[in-house]
């Protein structure tokens, strides 16, 4: 009985659900059955005991005193209630959308003949639309569903007059509809190049070629995406770029926040795509998006902040050398971080900061003796002290240190392509140490080693130190 679909669903409930729910099944509009509602209670009392289940004998004796069980009886009176518990989060959720209600009464006020109840509907619900913020897909979606139900109830009034709605219904299909794909076929490009998916055979150009012969680019829901689609196809990426940059940080609110979030975190996925090909005048540009997002408030989910997006705003701001926005970062939306993750998250980005501008000694303080319950964020941390112990010569410690951080990259076996890079790490900074910095031809053939070297990170440290460290 605990594993059965209701029993999931109902576990899903808060309290107040429960509540509802009591009321939805007493009201002899939707259930007429006092059985459904006795199993109802029954199982949300045993839900609160969080105990053993009873077999379903048992609650059957417990609604039917005194009858016999039956197996095709009690499973029926399941169904009768998962049923009624299906259609009550149906009718909640439709409930909590005003535009859904709204559109079915007008529906419902043109399929009885009521032509003035219809209209005054009808223009309020555009008149509300034309007064709201947003402009996104949905907006011409729901303006293109009130053409047309007015379509369908003029061309019963009046034929000849009807045209004029079906033009409006037309122009707006068309808006939702590349508003809609075009955010799709982004989507999907970006989803091809995370997992290295092949692009089909289809191509989204004509989408693309349409939109500019019809100028339906100058709406921001539909231009938006044309130029993200642009910068992602590698077309003029520079030029689309920065169009994209200038609608998102113009336009942006006429975005419902999800699509809003969406979108800065496009741009940004895009920036750390070129810093990775060698171009670092992308952090400033993953800056610029990382401090007008923050400061719009459009990155959190459900009041959580990714520690993914945390990191990479604070390397952004290093990076760019807002050491003190980087810092204010790391104290704003700390506890906003996911639980298990929030002490460890803060200092490890806050030893950046302090790493990046000499502080090494609280840098040590922050990372030392914590544990990193992420492998990457672990070896990250591993690095900036082998650096520090580099810079101040603790040639022991720093020996026992990659002694040890040697075997923890060993007997780490998802590390994939990050082995290697640490690894090789820990292999160029023993060469490091072993160099004789007198012998320029060593230092020569070091170094051009390094550079050649593909999988290293610390690339630019390694040069550093051999022309002479910080």
């Amino acid at each position: 009985m605990e594993k059965t679909k209701l029993v999931q669903v109902l576990k899903s409930l808060k309290k107040k659900e429960f509540l509802e729910l009591r009321k939805f099944l007493s009201s002899p509009f939707f259930n007429r059955r006092e059985d459904v509602v006795q199993l109802y209670d029954f199982l949300a009392k045993q839900l609160k005991k969080k105990g053993a289940w009873p077999e379903k004998e048992i609650i059957y004796e417990g609604i039917f005193p005194h009858k016999k069980y039956n197996d095709a009886n009690f499973h029926l009176l399941i169904s009768y209630l998962f049923k009624l518990v299906e259609e009550y989060l149906s009718v909640r959720q439709f409930l909590q959308d005003d535009r859904a209600m709204k559109l079915r009464l007008v529906q419902s006020y043109r399929q009885r003949n009521l032509p003035g109840h219809f209209d005054t509907l009808a223009n309020r619900l555009k008149q509300n639309l034309n007064r709201e913020e947003f402009r996104d897909g949905d907006y011409y979606d729901y303006f293109k569903k009130i053409y047309w139900e007015e379509y369908l109830m003029k061309v019963v009034a009046d034929p000849s007059n009807s045209n004029l709605y079906l033009e409006d219904f037309s122009r707006m299909t068309d808006i939702s509809f590349f508003a809609q794909k075009m955010r799709q076929i982004c989507l999907l490009k970006v989803q091809r190049s995370i997992y290295k998916v092949a692009e089909p055979t289809q191509s989204f150009l004509p989408y693309v070629s349409f939109l500019q012969e019809q100028d339906l680019i100058r709406i921001p829901a539909i231009g938006i995406y044309f130029y993200a689609f642009n910068f992602l196809q590698g077309e003029a990426d520079e030029i689309n770029f920065q169009k994209f940059k200038a609608l998102l940080f113009d336009k942006g609110m006429i975005f419902a926040l999800s699509e809003h979030r969406e979108l800065y975190l496009l741009a940004v996925n895009f920036c750390i795509k070129q810093v990775n090909s060698g171009n670092e005048t992308y952090f400033q540009e993953m800056f610029q998006l990382y401090q007008k997002a923050l400061e719009l408030n459009v990155l959190l989910e459900n009041g959580k902040l990714s520690r993914f997006t945390y990191f990479n705003a604070v390397a952004s701001g290093i990076k760019t050398e807002a050491f003190e926005w980087a810092k204010k970062i790391v104290y704003q939306y700390r506890d906003f971080l996911e639980e298990g993750y929030q002490e460890s998250s803060f200092r490890f980005n806050l030893a950046r900061i302090e790493y990046e501008q000499k502080r090494f000694v609280e840098a040590l303080d922050l990372i030392n003796n914590v544990h990193f319950s992420d492998i990457l964020v672990s070896l990250a941390a591993k690095t900036i002290i082998l650096k520090i112990y580099y810079h101040h010569q603790e040639f022991d410690l720093l020996d026992a240190h990659l002694n040890a951080m040697d075997k923890f990259v060993r007997r780490n076996r998802v590390l994939g392509y990050h082995k290697s890079n640490y690894l090789n790490i820990i292999r160029y900074t023993q060469k490091l140490i072993a160099l004789n910095t007198f012998d320029k031809e060593a230092v020569q053939v070091l170094r051009e080693t390094i550079e050649q070297e593909e999988k290293l990170t610390e690339k630019k440290w390694f040069i550093k130190q051999l022309n002479g460290g910080d």
